[in-house]
């Protein structure tokens, strides 16, 4: 009896079809629209975290994104999950410098 080899077939790594959606211009728009409205967005609930950090802190603290995001009793201007992502980036993560972030966003 002959053996038969089995013919496999190599997956390669291809970055072209990674990379392809970004290089239409209509992509391009599509993506730096939503990445300035995100830029905006933690911006806008940053800014009202320092107004309003020690009314939201005790409802923040130790709770998950699920239970916070339909509080009522949330005074960041964008809301519960603003609340949520502006005490994750400036009292948890970051601190101050966490106004780089939306920075950086919108020179993109």
């Amino acid at each position: 009896m002959r053996k038969q080899k089995l013919r496999v077939k190599k997956n390669k790594f291809n970055f072209k079809k990674i990379i392809s959606p970004f290089t239409n211009k209509n992509n391009q728009k599509i993506f730096g629209s939503l990445i300035l409205l995100i830029a905006v967005y933690l911006f806008i609930s940053f800014i009202s975290f320092f107004f309003s950090w020690q009314a939201d802190d005790s409802i923040i603290s130790g709770k998950k994104l699920s239970d916070v995001i339909f509080e009522e009793d949330i005074n960041n201007i964008i809301g519960g999950f603003g609340a949520y992502i502006s005490n994750l980036f400036i009292k948890i993560w970051f601190g101050i410098s966490a106004f780089f972030v939306p920075f950086i966003m919108m020179i993109i």
